[in-house]
This record gives C-alpha cells, structure tokens and sequence, in this order.
C-alpha cells in the first residue's frame, strides 16, 4: 500500500499499486467492516518518510462503502485495494506524526 501527501488538501492519499500490496481480512469484515487501520508506505514532497499506519473509514453509516475502495471476496479471505482514498492529516495512527506540519515537507 502506498500513501502519499497531499499539501493542498492536507490529506494522505493511500492506493494499492499491485495485488501483491492489496490487504487481507478475516471473517466478515468485507461485509461489515467500517473502519480500518493501514500500513502504507509514506512519501512526502518526493521523499520516502517510512511506513506509518492510518485509520480509514471503509463504509458510512447505511454500509455503503466509499469511493475508491474496492473489496473482493466477502467472506475469509477477502482483499482489500484502494483508488486514491482520501485520509485527512490528522487520521494517521501514530501521534508523533499527528503533531508534525506535514505541509513544511520533509526534515
């Protein structure tokens, strides 16, 4: 998974390159599941920053999920990939990362 900074809009932007960097689930999470935690590798401004993990909200309330994720297969297994979903700044897990101005690009 690859998530890259967006300065303009303040939002990381997360996709899946490759099936090899779709993510897996248990269960009925593909059925169900609302909201996600993900590792994605990070660039900012051009920059590799590393892995960090981000909270993503996969469906709204009536379970519609959101645009740009994609599910395959509802039961166990079952992919997940991502088309350019949008997660706001300050919805990465880490809190060091939440405290940082993303928009000064990299150290």
């Amino acid at each position: 998974m690859q998530a890259e900074y967006d300065a303009g809009s303040q939002q990381f932007i997360l996709n899946t390159p490759d099936d090899e960097a779709s993510k897996f689930w248990i269960g009925g999470a593909g059925q169900h599941g609302k909201i996600c935690t993900i590792f994605a590798q990070l660039t900012v401004n051009g920059k590799w920053e590393g892995p960090h993990v981000f909270v993503v909200h996969l469906r709204d309330d009536a379970g519609k999920l959101a645009p740009g994720a994609f599910i395959l297969g509802r039961h166990m297994p079952g992919l997940l990939f991502f088309d350019a979903i949008a997660c706001p700044r300050m919805k990465p897990l880490s809190c060091e990362r939440e405290r940082r101005e993303w928009r000064r690009g990299p150290r």
